[in-house]
């Protein structure tokens, strides 16, 4: 394939165009849940045991508790009007034989419309007791958002008075954001704002009432953070460290559980939740799902041990800043949730991978503070940690709640690992738009898939006028990065050439991909396509071809690679995209690794959908497609001076079987595709190379 130099610059709305007007296949175009355990149930992850020696007391004496009361706090959202998963829970928890002692409370709440009672109001808040196999409506609570927390207090004290117990549990049902995004989405009150860890804490620390366990029938909330916050208030959380599939939970079997009696052990009652969940998912194929118990009295100690390490971190990198890299790169190289765009980590796999004093005492109090996990996703070790890296102008907020809450011990090493990213030598940007993160598409997708994706994401003037930031300007020692990196041609290859001190920065590299089109550009997308050649140096490893499914291009960006804990490399991405000619969404696509593709093609799978532009306190697990289901594509437009003009519409593809859509690579013809490379630092720095043509 001859490749010839070219140039160009600039960046950034939605209008329809006739695919035959933008592309097609040949010119790069678009033509034209179980109740309970079965057998066979995954097994989980039990955790070890450190001296509980200066550890406080449980708040409840569970062995001798005679009678229990759950309460639900369900903001419904769009998870109950749109799909009935509220709904079906309850179902779930009617299915339930909970004897004499046990009470099952909810409050309901947040969706336009409700389907398990045609008493349900969806104008107001209520309240309901489960008994007898019926949901019987008790109290109304008056209208009001459920993103307020004197409401959660009021819940709370109400269930404790009207249904009193020995032992009492709360568990919130919504969408949840994680420690940066909180919890809860109101369908009725759009403008609420989610739940923070800091008004959860005294919410349920105002009601008085001392629980056994709190959880979180949501995504994102087995954080360290989280954890933190809920330790004044209850002796366990359960929670998932990941994003959650949108059944949630499975509610019948430890309600039999506990209804049988009331005394089984919190242990107990957690691995069946665990379990359940596990089996669940697994039979629906969805194996990389994430659920922990933890043991709230030992979260001081891993609270205590991480601060520690952080502290021995940051004294470290301040002798010797060539040790930045090591702890940049194990943050850019630890399991993320979300697609990072939460800033969350797994804690275990995060400290693994550093060099640091102190890792080993780390991981060895999450394995013993995290008493039962499941063991389906691969580097998730039950508590996840917030650690800013991608959406850092959500810093300042997330770090004023973790002051609200206490958690001041890593707010130091953050302020000073942002300051030194904060303070790192820029480039001039090279490609035809300054970066993908830029256009529209990506833009309303959300994407940032690696350290930085926009290459003043840490840029000093966007983090110097917050109080926390410290100019390290003429105190840290960078490396000097080159205006450009250079394309040499091996005689098959586009080849990088890399010295030590460009390897011992590097964070990610990827390539940007546009196609000449009526006198402008249309923006394909990014990918990981490099490889590392047996010199030391990076080839390009593109060749024109580009992403398709069933045989249309679609736009794609990509995720950083995510190494697994066996060393073996996972791809995935977004494919943006207009479903049923209304919602724009984001499709995520993954590929399996070598190991699991053995000698077949190299095939990417849709693993479902999300909406576009929706923030993680929006989103529950992934949506899926469906048989019937249209898929339409999306593609920024530029000018010739690379100035984004409009978003244009391929022509929709209809989904036959939704368990197999497949993504593969296909040639895109006699199509004049341009690309370029960028070099991501460690310290969110960008360079770009120049510009090349396919034709």
């Amino acid at each position: 394939m001859k490749m010839t130099k070219s140039r160009v610059w600039g960046t950034r709305g939605m209008a329809t165009l006739a695919l035959a007007c933008i592309l097609s296949l040949s010119c790069l175009g678009l033509a034209g849940c179980a109740d309970e355990t079965p057998a066979g149930t995954p097994a989980g992850v039990s955790g070890t045991d450190l001296s509980t020696a200066g550890l406080r007391d449980y708040y409840v004496d569970v062995a001798s508790a005679k009678s229990a009361t759950v309460m639900v706090y369900m903001c419904g959202s769009d998870l109950e009007s749109g799909y009935g998963a509220a709904s079906a829970d309850i179902e779930e928890m009617l299915e339930a034989d909970l004897g004499d002692n046990v009470n099952v409370v909810l409050e309901t709440g947040g969706a336009s419309e409700w389907s398990f009672s045609p008493e349900a109001d969806p104008s107001t808040r209520q309240r309901w007791v489960l008994e007898d196999g019926e949901a019987s409506l008790v109290q109304d609570a008056g209208e009001g958002t459920m993103l307020d927390e004197d409401e959660v207090t009021d819940f709370c004290s109400w269930a404790a008075k009207e249904y009193p117990a020995d032992r009492y549990i709360l568990i919130f049902w919504d969408h949840g954001g994680g420690t940066i995004g909180g919890f809860g989405y109101d369908e009725n009150y759009p403008d609420a704002s989610a739940l923070t860890l800091s008004q959860l804490r005294n919410a349920i620390k105002a009601s008085g009432v001392a629980f056994d366990m709190v959880g979180f029938d949501a995504c994102l909330m087995a954080t360290v953070e989280c954890a933190w916050a809920m330790e004044p208030v209850a002796d366990y959380l359960v929670a998932s460290e990941q994003t959650e599939p949108g059944d949630g939970w499975s509610w019948t079997g430890f309600l039999n559980q506990l209804g049988s009696d009331p005394s089984t052990a919190t242990t107990d009652l957690g691995k069946t939740i665990i379990d359940d969940f596990s089996a669940h998912y697994a039979e629906t194929g969805e194996e990389d799902t994430t659920l922990s118990l933890i043991d709230l009295r030992e979260i001081s100690r891993v609270y205590e041990r991480l601060s520690s390490f952080l502290d021995e971190a940051a004294d470290s990198i301040e002798a010797d800043n060539a040790l930045f890299t090591t702890m940049s790169g194990a943050r850019s190289r630890a399991k993320s949730y979300a697609e990072d765009s939460v800033d969350q980590v797994d804690l275990v796999d995060m400290v693994d991978r550093s060099d640091f004093e102190g890792a080993d005492d780390v991981s060895e109090a999450v394995a013993s503070c995290v008493k039962y996990r499941s063991d389906t996703s691969s580097g998730s070790n039950g508590i996840a940690m917030y650690f800013p890296y991608s959406e850092v102008s959500q810093y300042s907020d997330v770090r004023q709640v973790l002051e609200d809450i206490g958690y001041t011990g890593p707010v130091a090493f953050y302020d000073y690992f942002l300051s030194v990213m904060g303070n790192s030598p820029t480039s001039s940007s090279h490609g035809i738009v300054s970066s993908y993160a830029s256009t529209q598409v990506a833009q309303d997708s959300g994407t940032a898939a690696s350290a930085s994706s926009s290459s003043d994401s840490y840029a000093n003037e966007s983090l110097s006028s917050e109080g926390w930031f410290e100019d390290l300007s003429n105190e840290f020692s960078y490396q000097e990065l080159p205006d450009e990196l250079e394309l040499a041609s091996d005689g098959s290859n586009w080849v990088v050439e890399m010295d030590d001190s460009l390897w011992g920065d590097f964070a990610d590299f990827q390539i940007t991909v546009m196609q000449n089109y009526d006198d402008g550009y249309l923006m394909l997308g990014t990918d990981d396509a490099y490889q590392v050649t047996d010199d030391g140096n990076i080839a390009v490893d593109f060749d024109g071809e580009w992403l398709s499914i069933d045989g249309s291009f679609f736009s794609f960006y990509c995720d950083a690679p995510e190494e697994t804990e066996d060393g073996e490399i996972r791809y995935s991405g977004t494919i943006p995209a207009i479903l049923n000619g209304g919602e724009r969404v984001d499709l995520v696509v993954t590929w399996p690794t070598a190991s699991e593709r053995g000698d077949g093609e190299t095939i990417g799978y849709v693993q479902g959908y999300r909406m576009s532009g929706q923030d993680y306190v929006l989103g529950r697990g992934l949506g899926q497609l469906e048989a019937g289901d249209t898929l339409t594509p999306v593609f920024d437009y530029f000018d010739s001076e690379g100035n984004w003009v409009e978003t244009l519409q391929g022509d929709a593809i209809t989904v036959s079987d939704p368990s197999d859509v497949e993504v593969r690579y296909e040639d895109t013809g006699d199509a004049s595709v341009l690309f370029w490379g960028t070099l991501t630092t460690v310290y969110g720095s960008q360079v770009d190379t120049e510009v090349l043509t396919t034709k």
